[in-house]
């Protein structure tokens, strides 16, 4: 039999057995290419692939242990009620040696995010762009733990070189486990 494309009738018979000769050939090529399986090797291929295994998992708890350690560095250790005062504190601080006029430091709602707090502030202001700039490096960079989160800035005054600026800080914080996740 030949393979003709001329009528309808012949071509669809034609173009189903051109097919399925590809796919049988496709099938040949693919087992031939495919590495065979020794039956003696393979509990040491197992065992190979074990031993990989055991020390993945052993590298992501040693991945999961340090970064645990690393987010823990992070977070505020005192009661939530108490991060507002020394926060606003901090800030001050901060607001201070880099020469700038806070406009005002206001608390929003706390959320919770799967056991970790988030205790957000928005803090306004007032100075030369510069110590802008340095005052919101000094707060991602601080010991202090706060994430920088939102900056806003405009001019103050068409005749000066001061900005106003508005900065989101959000405090970490672990909830307390004796609350059971109420606060």
């Amino acid at each position: 039999m030949t393979l003709s494309f001329r009528n309808s009738e012949e071509s669809s018979l034609s173009l189903v057995i051109l097919l399925s000769a590809v796919i049988i050939v496709g099938c040949v090529v693919y087992r031939l290419t495919q590495p065979k399986l020794d039956p003696a090797k393979g509990d040491a291929g197992r065992k190979l692939m074990t031993s990989q295994l055991y020390a993945a998992v052993q590298a992501a708890e040693q991945s999961v242990k340090h970064e645990t350690k690393l987010v823990s560095s992070r977070l505020w250790d005192m009661p939530a009620e108490e991060v507002g005062p020394v926060a606003m504190a901090k800030v001050n601080d901060l607001a201070l040696a880099n020469h700038l006029k806070i406009d005002s430091f206001r608390p929003a709602r706390i959320v919770d995010n799967n056991g970790l707090e988030q205790i957000p502030f928005q803090v306004t202001v007032d100075g030369v762009y510069p110590n802008v700039i340095a005052f919101t490096r000094a707060l991602e960079h601080s010991p202090a733990h706060f994430a920088v989160n939102q900056v806003q800035m405009s001019a103050a005054d068409g005749n000066t070189d001061n900005v106003a600026s508005t900065i989101g800080i959000i405090a970490f914080r672990q909830m307390d486990t004796s609350s059971n996740g109420q606060s």
